[in-house]
C-alpha cells in the first residue's frame, strides 16, 4: 500500500497543499487580470506593447532548462549518484539566478522609462504577479542550493539513503514556479 503510494505521488502531501494554494491564489489574481483587461482593452494593450517580450521568451527556456536539470537530479539522486545530482542542482540553481538577473534588469528598462506600478492597471498587475513570481524564482532557487546540500551531506556521511521525498518536494516547488510562469508569460507579455 505504502509502495502504490510512494509511486503514485512524489514529495511530501504537505508540499501538494502549498503548491495548490499557490495555484489556487495566481488563478484569483489571472482572473482579477482577465476582468481589467476587458474594463480597459486600450490601456492594456498599449502597456503590454511596452514590454520586452524577448526578456520572457528568453526567462522561459531558462526555466525549462532549470526543470529539465531539476529533473535529471532526482533521477540521479535515486540511483545514489549524488555528484553529477548535485551539479544538476547547481546548473538548475544558475538558471534560477539567470532568471532573476534578466528579471531585474527588465525592472530597470521599465522603471527609466518612466513606468511604475502606479502609472496604470496593467502594471500594476504587471509588477505584482511578475514580482510574486520572481519571489517564487528567489525562493525557489535557495531550495535547489539547500538540497544540493543536502545530497552533499549524505555523500560525506557516506549515507547512501538521501531523503528522496524531501528532494522532490523541492522539485515540485521548482516545477510549480516554472508552471506559473508558463501560464504567466502569454497572459502578460503577449496575449
Amino acid at each position: 500500500m505504502s509502495h502504490a503510494t510512494h509511486s503514485r505521488y512524489s514529495g511530501d502531501p504537505a508540499m501538494w497543499v502549498l503548491l495548490l494554494g499557490d495555484t489556487v491564489m495566481y488563478s484569483l489574481f489571472l482572473v482579477f487580470f482577465g476582468y481589467e483587461y476587458r474594463q480597459q482593452p486600450e490601456v492594456f494593450s498599449q502597456a503590454q506593447s511596452t514590454l520586452h517580450a524577448g526578456f520572457g521568451f528568453f526567462n522561459t527556456l531558462v526555466l525549462l532548462t532549470g526543470s529539465l536539470l531539476v529533473i535529471q537530479a532526482i533521477r540521479q539522486a535515486r540511483q545514489n549518484l549524488y555528484s553529477p545530482a548535485q551539479r544538476s542542482l547547481l546548473l538548475a540553481a544558475l538558471c534560477g539566478a539567470i532568471f532573476g538577473t534578466c528579471k531585474i534588469i527588465e525592472y530597470s528598462l521599465a522603471v527609466s522609462a518612466g513606468i511604475s506600478i502606479t502609472s496604470n492597471a496593467f502594471y500594476l498587475y504587471y509588477f505584482a504577479l511578475t514580482g510574486f513570481h520572481f519571489l517564487h524564482v528567489a525562493i525557489g532557487t535557495a531550495v535547489l542550493l539547500w538540497m544540493r546540500r543536502h545530497l552533499s551531506l549524505s555523500q560525506q556521511q557516506g549515507s547512501q539513503t538521501a531523503n528522496i521525498t524531501l528532494l522532490e518536494s523541492g522539485a515540485n516547488f521548482w516545477h510549480l514556479v516554472d508552471l506559473l510562469w508558463i501560464l504567466l508569460f502569454p497572459i502578460i507579455y503577449l496575449v
